[in-house]
């Protein structure tokens, strides 16, 4: 039995979401929760959790390996240089707005595969990787962490769009995700109702009406 402080919500046989909850034990088989405010410090909480990769269907004798959760050596988080462009992955950043980025990703794989854009010398690819790792170590940013874009999706997205020949993030996409973000910090049970971009809202709509002005009337 939950105390009557702590209120919980079943979403489906393994999935609740707790509220008001201030300690959580694990020292038996039973979970007990006591609360006030809500700080569960349990490996399975949402909180805690990341998804861990792991690819065991690959046999490229180490040449990518995962190593604390560091997919690696990649070439900006897609292409192993070793075996680039035949062998690329997509989707490893997290801390992102995930589809468009996985569509800029392939776009650029799709590229390569095709032959109209190319990628620099295999050693040069690797000098990037390892400019990379050096500054996350010199910042003391955890191994674990390599794919974490929470700091410069965007970037990354711009960077990958200009490869492309693509036109980069919009602008008013990318002020809108920074402010639901912040809203959600701050209000995360209602920041979902409850929004000041309205302007922002404008703006994409201006901007989808370009498209919808081209399609022919039936």
């Amino acid at each position: 039995m939950l105390p009557p402080t702590v209120g919980c919500l079943r979403f489906s046989s393994q999935l609740f979401k707790y509220h008001n909850i201030r300690q959580n034990k694990n020292d038996s088989p039973k979970d007990q929760l006591t609360g006030s405010t809500q700080n569960v410090h349990r490996q399975q909480s949402n909180n805690k959790e990341r998804y861990k990769y792991h690819f065991p269907f690959l046999e490229i004798n180490g040449i990518v390996a995962v190593d604390d959760n560091r997919v690696g050596p990649l070439y900006k988080h897609i292409f192993p240089p070793a075996l680039a462009p035949w062998l690329s992955f997509v989707g490893l950043p997290w801390k992102v707005v995930p589809f468009p980025l996985f569509e800029f990703q392939s776009k650029w794989i799709a590229g390569t595969l095709c032959g109209r854009l190319s990628l620099p010398s295999p050693k040069e690819m690797m000098a990037d990787i390892q400019a990379f790792y050096s500054s996350m170590e010199a910042s003391g940013t955890p191994k674990r962490y390599t794919h974490n874009m929470a700091g410069y999706q965007f970037e990354y997205d711009d960077w990958l769009a200009a490869q492309c020949g693509c036109l980069p993030t919009e602008e008013w996409r990318k002020q809108m995700y920074v402010e639901t973000s912040m809203r959600k910090r701050s209000q995360p049970e209602t920041y979902r109702d409850q929004w000041e971009d309205e302007h922002l809202v404008r703006q994409a709509q201006a901007d989808f009406s370009q498209y919808f002005s081209k399609v022919p009337s039936s």
